[in-house]
């Protein structure tokens, strides 16, 4: 993983894609990495034993929901994050995560002809 200045996000560099080097220019910059807060609610056995990682924190805990919000360097792997608890889990904020996944599971259904099922 390491942080793009340009596109502002966390990103994986996959080594085995790399074709060739043509140069290297080190440069030692101190990158302030730019982050999203972004809150979700879990609830049901998800919300029992949450995994919790060291960009997030837990702000409210109720009889069977938690409520955590977390430091977004990487949208694709906060999408990855919330879509394993599965049903379990629903966005908060910002309303652009969850408009973007909203979109990204109705073109999923579409592609599996499940349109009617939601």
């Amino acid at each position: 993983w390491g942080y793009s200045e340009e596109l502002e996000t966390m990103l994986y560099l996959r080594l085995d894609r790399i074709q060739g080097i043509k140069s290297i220019s080190l440069h030692n910059n101190k990158v302030t990495p730019k982050y999203v807060n972004a809150g979700y609610k879990l609830h049901g056995e998800s919300a029992s034993s949450p995994a919790i990682s060291d960009d997030e924190r837990i702000i409210e805990k109720r009889n069977n929901e938690i409520i955590i919000e977390s430091k977004v360097t990487n949208k694709f792997r906060f999408f990855q994050k919330v879509l394993s608890y599965g049903s379990e889990c629903t966005i908060l904020y910002p309303e652009e995560f969850k408009n973007e996944l909203q979109e990204k599971l109705e073109n999923m259904l579409k592609i599996y002809d499940c349109e009617g099922i939601v």
